[in-house]
């Protein structure tokens, strides 16, 4: 099975600065750049397939459809099983992290800036250690 990244997010410095870090840290999967939750569930459905996962870096607060409702559209999800989702948000509310961990999806939440720290153990952990052999 392979993995795509992909960074959801509608500041597209934090996308641009994020995909760099990626790179930098080790994840050297094709990456998928979405602005709204909307375009990444677009994505998904036409790259959709059971060889196929994807490991989501996914704000909460965006316009046209945020980050919640991306997590319960997953549900729904064919391949939901391919789907990882690290939630990279600015908000540190207990109730975020809580309401996020929720999502049987959301492997971690990382609270902005990215760290580079954070990203190599990510890449080290599983489920996404397994790709990276």
């Amino acid at each position: 099975m392979n993995l795509e990244v992909m960074i959801v997010d509608d500041d597209p410095v934090f996308t641009k600065i994020a995909g760099l870090m990626l790179k930098m840290a080790g994840f050297n999967q094709l990456q998928h750049t979405c602005h709204n939750g909307q375009d990444a569930l677009e994505i998904l459905v036409q790259r959709s397939s059971m060889e196929l996962a994807f490991l989501i870096f996914l704000d909460i607060n965006m316009p046209v459809l945020d980050g919640w409702g991306v997590l319960d559209a997953l549900k729904d999800y064919p391949y939901k099983k391919n789907i990882y989702v690290v939630m990279a948000t600015s908000s540190i509310a207990q109730t975020d992290k809580d309401r996020a961990s929720a999502y049987d999806c959301v492997i971690s939440y990382l609270i902005k800036p990215l760290r580079r720290e954070d990203l190599s153990v990510l890449l080290k952990s599983e489920p996404v250690a397994v790709f990276n052999n």
